[in-house]
């Protein structure tokens, strides 16, 4: 009965949500009707750039960093890091 969204702070963490999703409802059909494509009140991935105005019950965020070929974990965090970053986890943050 409520409504879900995901932030991804990357559009590789969103890209690879929603692949994940894809692969799991071919596998499990009953779960479409949980994922209807209702803008304003369906289930949606997007990125940290791109939610504005999205709002539902529900919001998860996607913070996933790993490291890179050399071991290390870069202390990046995309948009975050840029001037303004404040407002965008803001917004992330308030969309539930």
């Amino acid at each position: 009965e409520k409504t879900l969204g995901v932030i991804a702070f990357s559009y590789a963490q969103m890209d690879a949500i929603e692949n994940e999703i894809e692969r799991q409802l071919c596998d499990k059909p009953e779960l479409e009707q949980f994922f209807k494509e209702d803008r304003l009140g369906g289930f949606f991935v997007k990125n940290l750039e791109t939610v504005q105005g999205d709002e539902r019950d529900i919001i998860l965020l996607s913070v996933g960093y790993g490291r890179d070929a050399q071991g290390r974990i870069e202390l990046n965090f995309g948009p975050l890091n840029r001037e303004g970053g404040e407002r965008r986890l803001n917004v992330a943050v308030t969309r539930a």
